[in-house]
């Protein structure tokens, strides 16, 4: 497939395509970019023109040095500015880790530009999760090691970084376990960690997630951290109108230790809503 681009805001956003119909727009989540889909695409494509895409100053065109520009604010707002110029009405957005943050974020500042929203493990936002002390101790938890994997990664140390992390948010020995490709990825965007911390702590609450009212699709691992089930949970509490489910023999990255009940579920879900939409446009225009 041919690497396109589409220019938002003066940044050229990196994607590729594949698939006709109601536009599908996945957003990877840190250390990821257009490529963390491979699983998906092919599956995704045959019922929806499926897009994934380098979040801005992610490779093709990654972070270098001090500059702090990967900020989520900024990306959500960049985003937006993509999703409009495809200019093919509501798209369904599909959002792992921090892309599922993003995603909260857009949905509750755009609802108009979504049909449906699946969240796989969205990262924590710290307003919206219970101030209690196991939630304190997750936030610790998490705050640390995150901070550790950037101290080695900003000495050099890639592989030392992207291990602990990786094993972090997953499950130990994770990192061992990707093949070459998989940790080239992760090395390629490396310094996209460094504003993971200050992203969890933009201000998100229950007003913004009572903003979404588009159907929404929760999706965890069996094996996920408990800091994502705190996520989940604070959002179950807020939205509209979700369904929830679980990808059995998966841990935070389900859509690749398990794409097989990944792709199917999230289809199950797609393919329902974009039929009733469908139905309802019809309706509409025959009244």
């Amino acid at each position: 497939m041919e690497l396109k681009t589409l220019t938002a805001d003066n940044y050229k956003l990196a994607f590729m395509e594949r698939g006709h119909g109601t536009p599908l727009v996945l957003i990877h989540g840190s250390l990821g970019d257009y490529r963390s889909w491979a699983l998906q695409i092919e599956s995704f494509s045959k019922n929806f023109r499926t897009i994934a895409l380098s979040l801005p100053h992610i490779y093709p065109k990654p972070l270098k040095g001090n500059k702090d520009c990967a900020v989520i604010l900024r990306q959500a707002y960049d985003l937006s500015l993509f999703i409009k110029k495809l200019k093919a009405g509501p798209v369904h957005l599909v959002g792992h880790s921090r892309g599922g943050a993003l995603a909260l974020i857009l949905a509750a500042g755009h609802p108009e530009l979504f049909r449906t929203v699946v969240l796989a493990d969205p990262a924590p936002f710290d307003t919206i999760i219970p101030n209690s002390p196991e939630v304190l101790f997750e936030l610790r938890k998490r705050k640390a090691f995150i901070i550790e994997a950037i101290d080695h990664i900003k000495k050099g140390e890639l592989d030392i970084g992207l291990e602990i992390f990786t094993d972090a948010v997953s499950t130990k020995g994770n990192w061992e376990r990707l093949p070459e490709a998989g940790k080239q990825i992760r090395r390629e965007n490396a310094l996209s960690l460094k504003n993971l911390i200050s992203d969890g702590q933009v201000s998100y609450t229950s007003r913004d997630a009572g903003k979404i009212d588009m159907p929404v699709l929760l999706v965890t691992g069996e094996k996920s951290p408990l800091i994502y089930g705190i996520m989940h949970t604070a959002l179950e509490n807020f939205l509209k109108n979700f369904k929830k489910i679980q990808i059995l023999k998966a841990s935070h990255g389900m859509h690749r230790d398990n794409p097989k009940s990944f792709n199917e579920a999230v289809l199950d879900f797609l393919i329902k809503h974009n039929d009733q939409e469908q139905k309802f446009d019809n309706n509409k225009r025959s009244t």
